[in-house]
């Protein structure tokens, strides 16, 4: 009889605990997730070509740079300068962008001596842009599109000073591809759709824009200068607010990078990014993690309540 009742009081505890998890599951899905998926950017009419800066910092970068620069040097725009910041590459980074200057005028090359981190890297990269509108892409990822620069800076108006746009992964066969592209994608579906309703908390460095003078008006990164990563979520926290951030929701506007082989690689990734979580706030803390754990356990409990 004893044991009846524990067990009684053991699933009554794990339902309750279901219920609750499947109560914030379905407030990310009605009210989150579902702003983004109905989500319909606003035609743009103006006929002004807004010159843009696309921002790069590479380290090491070779291959990736032979392979992904010519994509964004050979954009359809009238009006951008691609800005490479050689943070104190060892390999052939340094050749590799001289060949390409010789073919490209509008691509900047910026030598570092010393590597101080890619936010050093960047702020020397923005300090030197001779343009308002900020594009950042990362040395391992490329535009599916031609017409990328076109769709990002659509984004800008009077209200709208920060762009978010998707930086997903190059499908390919393997579990640890599917897991990482499910991954982001979850990850995007979040802070697209906190943004949409003036919680913004988050971007990707490599598919975002965001104007000079409001990094500037920041202080750029000097709140968040002595954490290796967060040149990207840490920065829309300090700059966004309820009304300047715009979603850009095309798939001629996404980028992709190839995913990492190894498991370990992957988590050691994760972990960096997770150096940043600390100087999030309660609220950006509830959509960053605050779905992934009522997620896990979701699946967890109800599993357990069919045995």
């Amino acid at each position: 009889m004893h044991v009846f009742i524990s067990d009684n009081i053991y699933t009554n505890l794990i339902f309750a605990i279901f219920i609750v998890s499947l109560i914030i599951q379905l407030y990310f899905y009605v009210f989150i997730y579902s702003k983004t998926l109905i989500y319909k950017n606003k035609k743009n009419n103006s006929s002004i070509i807004i010159p843009v800066s696309v921002i790069i910092a590479a380290k090491n970068e070779e291959k990736k740079l032979k392979k992904n620069l010519i994509k964004i040097l050979e954009q359809n725009y009238q009006n951008f300068e691609v800005i490479v910041i050689n943070d104190a590459s060892t390999d052939n980074t340094a050749e590799i962008l001289k060949e390409y200057q010789r073919n490209f005028p509008i691509l900047k090359i910026i030598s570092l001596e010393e590597s101080l981190g890619k936010k050093n890297a960047l702020t020397q990269g923005i300090k030197q842009a001779k343009n308002q509108y900020l594009l950042f892409i990362d040395a391992d990822c490329y535009p599916v599109s031609k017409d990328w620069i076109n769709l990002m800076v659509s984004g800008f108006n009077e209200k709208k000073e920060i762009v978010l746009a998707y930086g997903g992964y190059k499908k390919e066969k393997g579990f640890l591809n599917n897991f990482i592209c499910y991954d982001s994608f979850f990850i995007s579906l979040q802070y697209f759709g906190a943004a949409l309703i003036g919680k913004a908390y988050m971007g990707v460095g490599r598919n975002m824009a965001y104007k000079k003078d409001l990094w500037y008006k920041c202080s750029g990164y000097k709140e968040h200068q002595h954490i290796l990563s967060g040149d990207d979520d840490l920065f829309v926290i300090s700059a966004a607010n309820k009304n300047n951030v715009e979603v850009i929701i095309h798939p001629d506007a996404k980028t992709l990078s190839e995913t990492k082989s190894k498991f370990k690689d992957f988590c050691n990734q994760k972990c960096r990014h997770f150096t940043t979580i600390k100087n999030y706030r309660t609220k950006d803390l509830f959509f960053s993690g605050g779905e992934l754990i009522s997620r896990t356990i979701f699946y967890f409990t109800f599993l357990l309540l069919l045995f």
